[in-house]
């Protein structure tokens, strides 16, 4: 009900993670609607949604919306099988207006099947 139609909220960044490689520490990411992802261990959460109170950089963002998504996982990494499903909160090339997000998904797209994924079986 109190879901954002367009934000631009405040990401950090675990930097030691192989998907966020060329990335900063913080990152500005554009949420649409009130879906918030929550992980738990073993899932990793390389980009996570700042707190409450530094969460909103732009954007209209309702108290109720800010409770539900702050403190949520933008990008979760999951092992699956043999491989990984790489899961984003939003789109990470909207409009193509971010390089942060999108040198996520570039990573997630390049680097995906060769980090994180289990190795392929021999012949």
């Amino acid at each position: 009900m109190f879901s954002p139609r367009g934000v631009l909220l405040r990401a950090g960044v675990d930097t030691e993670h192989w998907l966020t490689l060329g990335c900063g520490e913080e990152l500005a990411v554009f949420v649409e609607g009130g879906r918030a992802l929550m992980s738990m261990h073993p899932v990793a959460t390389p980009v996570r949604l700042a707190p409450r109170e530094r969460l909103r950089l732009s954007g209209l963002l309702w108290p109720e919306a800010a409770e539900r998504l702050a403190d949520t996982a933008y990008v979760t990494v999951e092992s699956m099988g043999r491989g990984q499903v790489i899961l984003f909160a939003s789109d990470p090339a909207w409009r193509g207006l971010f390089r942060g997000p999108s040198r996520l998904l570039t990573n997630a797209v390049l680097l995906g099947p060769g980090l994180g994924a289990s190795p392929v079986l021999p012949w």
